[in-house]
This record gives structure tokens, C-alpha cells and sequence, in this order.
């Protein structure tokens, strides 16, 4: 398994894992009451979206697997030798599209694509030595290309990227839901906890946005709660 390839089962691993934690956690604090029952209808929403991502982050994971098991890897012909073939390359991805950089301060790698070549090579079809060179990294990175494509369908990547997609941004929903109410118990605080566990693990820009949208709230809230517990 490549490090590249580790990284992200690491990544969608830890996703699923942390949203599993919020499911599994003990039941909820016992609701009296004088809660707010809006915050009490959204907790129960999280509780079926949690589970929800936690799948989803799941048939991601597996689709991932099978996509880097059936995908070849890219063939030395198509990586650039240099930055003056910046023109037809496109700067290297990983399976989700991201920008891939090596762990070492080495530049991008640069990868040939036959769309590029098209469109910027205009010796393709010239009977010469620069023509034959360039049809031929033409045609590897057309049945590389067709390679890619075919894994993708077969493993149903694109469809689990989809999915845990939208199921992230339905956390994100209810997170913003939730930290529009107000808790009047520590049954509500726990509510507005877990919505900010389950986002956080969406990834890190979430967890940035639910830190900024329930943070000082859960602080505020903990002191009102406990605060004169503490000597």
C-alpha cells in the first residue's frame, strides 16, 4: 500500500471511528421537562445522521480500497520529466481529486493527459520524431485514462464520495441547528457536545466551523452548569 493510499484509509478510518463514538456513546442524559424541545427533536436527528455518516464514511473507505486494488498505477511514461512540458500535464491527484505533493520539498509531480496534449501539442500528427514521441504518451495516457475510468465505475467511488459527502453536510445542518438553541439543562449541553464531536469529524475544516459555531457556547454552559461545583 502506497503512503499516499494509507493516508487516506487512515483519514476516512478516523472519520467513520469518531462519528461511531457519538452513536455508541451511553444513552442521553435523561431529558426533563423544562428542555428546550426543539434541541431535544435535533438530537435525535443527529443521533440517525451520525449513523448515517458513519455508513457512509464506511462505503467510502471500501470503495477506496477497491478502486486502488483494480487502478494501475501511473506509468513512468506520463510523469514530466521537467516543467517545460507543463503545457500538457496536469499536476498529479489522488483518487478524490486532490492536489497530491511528496513528503519531501520535491516539486509536483506532473502527469500527461491526453485532453492537454490535444489541446496544446501541435506536432501530434506531424510525421517527424517530436510527433511519434508525443502520439505515443498520447496513446498510454488515453488507455491509462480509460484504466481509471473503469475502476471508478467498477468500485462505485464516485457514488461513496457522494454519499458520505451529503451526509457530512446534513451533520453540518444540524450542527448549525443546534447551536441556534438554547440549552436549559445538561441534557441540552450534551445534545450540543455531540453536535460538535459529529461535525469535527466530517474533517478538519468542519471541525474548525463547529468549534467556532459551539465552542464558547459549551463553554458558557459548562460554567452555568458546574461552575459553582468547582472550589
Amino acid at each position: 500500500m502506497t503512503s499516499l493510499t494509507r493516508r487516506l484509509f487512515l483519514r476516512n478510518t478516523a472519520a467513520a471511528g469518531a462519528v461511531a463514538t457519538v452513536v455508541a456513546a451511553p444513552g442521553a442524559v435523561a431529558a426533563t421537562a423544562s428542555e428546550n424541545p426543539e434541541l431535544l427533536r435535533l438530537g435525535a436527528e443527529l443521533v440517525a445522521a451520525s449513523e448515517a455518516f458513519r455508513a457512509a464514511a464506511e462505503r467510502k473507505r471500501v470503495a477506496l480500497e477497491s478502486y486502488v486494488a483494480l487502478c494501475p498505477a501511473v506509468p513512468e511514461i506520463l510523469v514530466a520529466p521537467h516543467n517545460a512540458e507543463m503545457w500538457f500535464t496536469e499536476g498529479e491527484t489522488d483518487p478524490e481529486g486532490n492536489s497530491v505533493y511528496p513528503a519531501s520539498n520535491k516539486a509536483q509531480r506532473r502527469i500527461y493527459s491526453s485532453h492537454a496534449i490535444e489541446q496544446s501539442c501541435p506536432n501530434l500528427k506531424v510525421r517527424s520524431d517530436l510527433g511519434r514521441h508525443y502520439r505515443q504518451i498520447h496513446a498510454e495516457a488515453q488507455t491509462f485514462e480509460t484504466s481509471q475510468e473503469e475502476a471508478r465505475t467498477a468500485s462505485g467511488l464516485d457514488a461513496a464520495i457522494s454519499a458520505r459527502y451529503f451526509a457530512g453536510r446534513e451533520l453540518g445542518r444540524i450542527m448549525e441547528a443546534v447551536a441556534k438553541q438554547e440549552a436549559l439543562t445538561p441534557a441540552g449541553l450534551v445534545i450540543k457536545a455531540r453536535a460538535l464531536l459529529a461535525h469535527s469529524a466530517v474533517g478538519p475544516w468542519e471541525q474548525s466551523r463547529a468549534q467556532f459555531a459551539l465552542g464558547p457556547d459549551l463553554a458558557q454552559l459548562i460554567v452555568t452548569f458546574f461552575g459553582s461545583d468547582v472550589k
